[in-house]
């Protein structure tokens, strides 16, 4: 996925390695990373680089 076309409170699903695949909210846009929310409680912040969203991130 592009990090351009990420939207603004779309949920996403985040994978990595063989790790099951969590939910994720886009939240907003850093200097050299993006900020996301889990969608589960606790929610946790978590900063993605463009190669985790080129490489890991689909949209649900």
């Amino acid at each position: 996925m592009n990090p351009k076309d990420l939207k603004s409170a779309q949920t996403y699903s985040y994978k990595v390695l063989d790790q099951p695949p969590i939910l994720i909210q886009y939240w907003y846009e850093q200097l050299n990373y993006w900020s996301f929310t889990t969608v589960d409680e606790p929610r946790k912040i978590i900063l993605l680089h463009s190669q985790h969203i080129k490489y890991n991130l689909q949209e649900i």
